[in-house]
């Protein structure tokens, strides 16, 4: 086996700069391809098609399981196949844009997939119901830290179920084809370190993040000097190295 690797799955759109960052810090980085068939400003959104259930479990929309699964095989990260197929409108492109936070799952549960609600009642997980379907959209997912969101109806949510919130400011996020992006969507955990697509510089509640991320210990990585784009979340794993069978 090949010494640890860190992965991210990244919006195919990304900008150069934040790809060739990611590698500098000799993170792996495996690109999405493309959700829809028509031009989307959320089509390369790996948070429309996938949905992280746990530290190596990957829960993938059908219609795109074969490519991540082509990408994926040689880690260790454990792949499932979604029930539904995203499209590209409102309701059907959030099947599977929640998140898992400690012990529950945080979405509008009338659109989840029927897989991760499967997921769910076999690991006894807990679930919050909330009326955001961009769930993982509107969340910076601290883990078993917390979460910060510009929702004001997740974080009471939140914070009525014990989980640890910051509540930001709405907007100043960027999104190509919108007024404004997600702040979730701008943003990757793992390892006690946060990584962000822009920088805070040009976020107006910059000093409240810095302050709640520096009470949990976390480590902030700003990966570009430009304001936070919506990327759609860069998915984080430790792979574990490489399984030897897939080295040539």
């Amino acid at each position: 086996m090949c010494e640890d690797k860190i992965l991210c799955i990244i919006d195919y759109r990304a900008s150069e700069n934040i790809i060739g960052f990611l590698k500098s810090l000799e993170i792996e980085v495996i690109l999405t391809n493309k959700a829809f068939y028509d031009e989307n400003p959320i089509d390369g959104h790996p948070d429309v098609v996938m949905s992280k259930l746990d530290t190596n479990t990957l829960l993938i929309s059908p219609k795109h399981y074969d490519y991540y699964q082509k990408w994926l095989e040689p880690y260790h990260i454990s792949l499932l196949k979604g029930t539904n197929i995203p499209e590209g409108h409102y309701p059907k492109d959030t099947f599977y844009n929640g998140l898992r936070t400690g012990q529950y799952y945080i979405h509008n549960l009338k659109y989840t997939d029927p897989s991760i609600l499967e997921f769910i009642d076999e690991r006894k997980l807990k679930t919050i119901d909330v009326k955001q379907a961009y769930s993982k959209c509107s969340v910076i997912n601290l883990e078993e830290n917390g979460i910060i969101t510009a929702d004001k109806g997740i974080y009471r949510a939140c914070l009525d179920n014990g989980i640890d919130s910051l509540l930001v400011k709405e907007g100043q996020v960027d999104l190509r084809g919108y007024e404004n992006g997600f702040i979730g969507g701008t943003s990757g955990y793992l390892n006690g370190k946060l990584y962000l697509t822009g920088s805070l510089e040009w976020f107006s509640d910059q000093q409240r993040v810095i302050e709640f991320l520096d009470k949990k210990k976390i480590e902030l990585i700003q990966l570009s000097k430009d304001r936070l784009y919506d990327y759609g979340t860069l998915f984080m794993f430790n792979t574990g190295g490489i399984n030897e069978e897939y080295l040539y």
